[in-house]
C-alpha cells in the first residue's frame, strides 16, 4: 500500500522538479528510440510519435532527441 502512495506521488513531484529547472531557465531535453524490428516504416513513425507525446506531457520536454538509424531492409 505505501509503495503504491510512493508511486502515485512520484510523477507530480517529478514534473515540479523539473518546472524549477525551467524557471531556472534550463532546457529539457527528452531521449527517444525505437529498436530495430520487423515492423513498417508507418508503425515505427507512430510509435516514435507517441513516445515523444509522452515525453512532452510527462516529463515537460522542450526537445526531444531521436537518434537517425538505417531501416532495415525487407
Amino acid at each position: 500500500d505505501d509503495i503504491a502512495k510512493k508511486v502515485l506521488a512520484y510523477l507530480p513531484h517529478y514534473q515540479l522538479f523539473i518546472q524549477g529547472l525551467k524557471k531556472e531557465k534550463y532546457n529539457i531535453v527528452g531521449y527517444a528510440r525505437k529498436s530495430r524490428s520487423s515492423e513498417t516504416v508507418e508503425s515505427r513513425i507512430r510509435l516514435l510519435q507517441q513516445m515523444a507525446k509522452r515525453l512532452k506531457e510527462r516529463s515537460l520536454v522542450d526537445k526531444i532527441f531521436i537518434p537517425l538509424a538505417p531501416m532495415p531492409m525487407n
